[in-house]
């Protein structure tokens, strides 16, 4: 077997499963309500990520044939901004239902949310080749009459040969809340105003996800976190310092209150590369400017929801004991 992928793993708890068809489990990645992440090897040792999508997604037959149909119209695309589509498949839910699993070729690199969460912003190389790599993967999936709908600092990861954008396929068909249990200390960059019950989501949406993204990797800030912080937005506008100079104009009309009011991801590419034939810059600019992230790279932890209430189950097995062991001492016994 290979050795251990460049990115924090989190060991596996009872839940999760130690195999997904013929990939063998071997850590957890992350994970949020669209489903879990696990860093897992098939027979040969070679590593994946395979992805196990929530009940919630899936137990309902018309949601999981939109995933199913998502999942094979991105495996199309043919992107090189996004992680090659290996395998699909369904395991038992326990539920009498289905959870539709993927696995995409391995990207040793951690996600952009941990890496500057814990190193800072990237430098304004990393930053600008970021911004290029995103509005090139979404563009690609615009021109495919597709959306991402699913975009976060989480799905942005950081290899050794540039970013790529995972997670495209599952999101959301209508707006739902699927980033209520994210780290508070991280940003959330789904666009305000991305609908509702009926409204799927809009390549626009994901062109304001473009926008904090990219924010996020030039500050550390993000341009909405509450209700509060989306009316200031609307009212004040971002606050751009500390982006690059040629970066603001495009940050801040990605974060514009009117979706129609925003670039198209094309439009951004062909802006950010000035060249007549973006993607050929793009990967030029990979090749001449983006190093891999220094080895070994030590990341901190965040713990997931699962773990905090892991912890706070062992913690009142805990008290209860201490109360057994007072009440007994009290009664003599």
């Amino acid at each position: 077997m290979t050795s251990l992928p460049r990115r924090p793993l989190r060991p596996l708890t009872a839940t999760d499963p130690e195999r997904v068809d013929g990939y063998h489990c071997r850590g957890l990645i992350g994970g949020m309500n669209l489903g879990y992440t696990y860093a897992a090897t098939d027979e040969a040792g070679r590593w994946y990520a395979v992805k196990v999508l929530s009940r919630v997604l899936t137990e309902d037959p018309e949601e999981a044939a939109r995933i199913r149909r998502g999942l094979e119209l991105v495996g199309r695309v043919g992107c090189p901004r996004l992680p090659p589509l290996v395998a699909t498949g369904s395991l038992p839910s326990g539920t009498g239902g289905e959870r539709l699993w993927y696995a995409t070729s391995y990207v040793p690199g951690p996600d952009l949310g941990t890496l500057v969460h814990a190193t800072g912003p990237l430098s304004e190389v990393r930053v600008r080749l970021v911004a290029a790599v995103l509005a090139e993967a979404l563009a690609d999936l615009h021109a495919a009459d597709l959306t991402h709908g699913n975009l976060s600092v989480f799905n942005v990861l950081l290899g050794p040969d540039g970013p790529l954008v995972c997670d495209a396929g599952p999101g959301p068909g209508d707006y739902r809340e699927y980033h209520e249990t994210v780290d508070p200390a991280l940003p959330l960059v789904v666009a305000p105003n991305t609908g509702g019950p009926g409204r799927p989501v809009a390549p626009a949406h994901d062109v304001f996800s473009w926008g904090a993204l990219v924010l996020y990797a030039a500050t550390g800030r993000s341009a909405v976190e509450s209700d509060e912080d989306r009316e200031r937005l609307w009212r004040e506008g971002v606050d751009l310092s500390g982006l690059p100079e040629d970066l603001r104009g495009p940050v801040e009309e990605a974060l514009r209150r009117d979706p129609h009011e925003r670039p198209t991801a094309a439009e951004l590419l062909s802006r950010l590369t000035g060249a007549a034939h973006p993607r050929a810059a793009v990967r030029t600019a990979l090749a001449a400017h983006w190093s891999p992230l220094p080895e070994p790279l030590r990341l901190a932890h965040h713990p997931s929801r699962r773990e905090h209430a892991r912890g706070a189950l062992l913690l009142f097995a805990v008290l209860a004991a201490l109360a057994l062991v007072v009440a007994l001492s009290v009664l003599g016994l």
